[in-house]
């Protein structure tokens, strides 16, 4: 079974560390993680991920301004996209469930995170 390819933008590194060493102990998931929003506009090009986590507040980019870029590359433009956010609590979050775009409040449960990675990517 071919593993989904998940790219993480998030300027945390201990976060990222800490989140791509959990979704690939799964054995489900080959991770990407990467601190700089425009290393990862370059990385999509060979790394063609199946999704995107996107963090929202980030200092040179933004998660939404990337999220945006992103779907105007050819190698990305369908690649589904989970947002996280600081600035949603969790009852925002649930209102969230089932609409096109995807929020979750950090701090996050890494099993809520590999539920909602499996939910979008079945969708798709």
């Amino acid at each position: 079974m071919e593993k989904a390819k998940i790219l993480i933008v998030d300027d945390e590194e201990d976060f990222l560390f800490f989140v791509k060493l959990n979704l690939e102990k799964t054995g489900k998931y080959e991770v990407r993680a990467i601190t700089d929003p425009f290393v990862a506009m370059r990385a999509v090009e060979t790394f063609k991920p199946d999704l995107a986590v996107l963090d929202i507040m980030m200092p040179e980019m933004d998660g939404g301004e990337l999220a945006w870029r992103l779907r105007n590359k050819e190698e990305s433009k369908n690649t589904p996209v989970i947002f996280l956010t600081a600035l949603l609590n969790s009852r925002e979050e649930r209102s969230q469930i089932n609409t096109r775009r995807e929020f979750m409040s950090k701090p996050i449960s890494i099993d809520e995170l590999i539920k909602r990675i499996d939910r979008v990517l079945a969708r798709k």
